[in-house]
């Protein structure tokens, strides 16, 4: 089934309304947060929420206790509360009630081609978190 891609900038409100009612959704991946496995202008295809999907490693939508929008790699869930973090990130994860989970993210495309979802590489990134932000200080102490 082909999906709407919605591309303004209020496309991630309007996937909320969308998911909500119980419709799949194709929308532009907007900044830098899930670098390097997802770039500003991908596409994704988000289902409406499926805790059965919330494995860690899997991307997720949701709408932070703020009111803002994020799509977000799943670090940890109880089945009450959620963690998500994004794969630029060395910081601390958001964790928030489940209910605040509007999707799940379950295909990913660049240019005109399906690129893998690569949940065990992008863990493994995750857990290079210490080493990275490490990396990061030592090279804004030399520069």
């Amino acid at each position: 089934m082909s999906h709407p891609l919605l591309s303004n900038n209020n496309s991630t409100k309007l996937a909320a309304e969308f998911l909500k009612s119980g419709t799949s959704v194709r929308f532009q991946v907007q900044g830098t947060s899930m670098h390097p496995f997802l770039k500003d202008g991908d596409v994704v295809t988000v289902t409406p929420f499926d805790p059965t999907l919330l494995k860690k490693g899997a991307l997720a939508f949701a709408q932070q206790p703020s009111g803002s929008f994020v799509l977000h790699r799943v670090t940890g869930c109880d089945g009450t509360r959620i963690s998500l973090a994004g794969d630029a990130f060395v910081a601390n994860d958001e964790e928030f009630p489940i209910e605040f989970v509007l999707g799940n993210v379950i295909k990913l495309e660049r240019g005109h081609r399906e690129v893998p979802l690569r949940k065990g590489v992008a863990m493994f990134w995750y857990h290079l978190r210490p080493a990275r932000h490490l990396l990061r200080r030592l090279t804004r102490t030399r520069g």
